[in-house]
């Protein structure tokens, strides 16, 4: 199948063809005249020459087909820069496509590249967090360290019940922490701070819908032991977690897995969030 640019080629040659085939007729017809007038007297030569009048006009209408034929051609001409304007016209949005599907591409993997270095920094915090034993001869690291933050709140909470506190009452744990959050602030501040952050970098990106952006917190969560998921349960309901980092673990159920204790003080702390921390529930329901 002959293309566009093929055809156009031959229609260009056909009219080429065309006005050297009337070109010639008119040249024959001319010499013709001059030929069959040089022979004859000048007073013959005048009613002789009138008896072309109707072939001047036939040159005449031909001269006029001329110009209908270049304007033909001319047409067909601009008919194909219109062809071909309108195949670059689509090429270039073809690659205007491309190159927006292609910065999308580095946009996605730079957000990653980003992401996963901050959780790695975020793992390394961890595994350099140290706390002292309870006999103070050892010194506990990474998830073994956030194993003993909890017993000593466990500990603090304890002597506030015997110093009077109502046991029922999730305000002892809470008061608990934030005196353990204190006494190991060089510890949990920075920890956190690296927390949120990388929670705040995937909630302000520009990667997806909501949805997209959870399963990028889902493998945040992931890397938590229980011992920091229970910490971030209290931490948020605390002066240093409220406001922002509260309802980042809202928007994203960032305590879906949170293990809690039973007993009327951790459904009261539960309710201090809204439903939407947990998932669609609160856990002792």
């Amino acid at each position: 199948m002959p293309s566009k640019k093929h055809e156009a080629d031959k229609e260009e040659i056909s009219g080429w063809i065309l006005f050297f085939f009337i070109s010639c007729v008119v040249f024959s017809f001319w010499c013709l005249n001059i030929g069959l007038l040089s022979d004859l007297d000048p007073d013959v030569r005048g009613t002789y020459g009138d008896m072309f009048g109707p072939v001047n006009a036939m040159f005449s209408g031909l001269a006029f087909a001329g110009v209908i034929i270049a304007i033909l051609l001319q047409s067909r001409e601009l008919k194909a820069q219109q062809r071909e304007l309108r195949l670059t016209t689509e090429a270039l949005r073809e690659q205007r496509e491309e190159f927006v599907e292609q910065n999308k591409t580095l946009k996605q993997q730079r957000f990653e590249n980003t992401f996963f270095q901050m959780l790695s920094m975020l793992n390394e915090i961890t595994e350099n967090i140290s706390v002292a034993s309870s006999n103070g001869r050892l010194t506990l690291t990474s998830r073994s360290a956030f194993k003993r933050l909890l017993w000593v709140h466990k500990d603090i909470s304890d002597g506030m019940i015997k110093a009077g506190s109502d046991p029922a009452s999730f305000d002892v744990s809470l008061d608990a922490y934030q005196k353990l959050y204190l006494d190991y602030q060089g510890e949990l501040a920075h920890y956190f701070r690296v927390l949120l952050g990388v929670v705040k970098f995937v909630d302000r990106s520009k990667i997806g819908n909501l949805k997209q952006k959870k399963i990028y917190i889902d493998m945040l969560i992931d890397q938590l032991s229980n011992q920091e998921q229970r910490l971030l349960f209290y931490h948020g309901l605390t002066a240093y977690g409220a406001g922002e980092y509260k309802a980042l673990i809202e928007k994203y159920q960032m305590l879906r897995s949170v293990p809690l204790k039973d007993g009327t003080r951790f459904s009261e702390a539960a309710r201090r969030y809204k439903v939407s921390a947990f998932g669609k529930k609160y856990p002792d329901d």
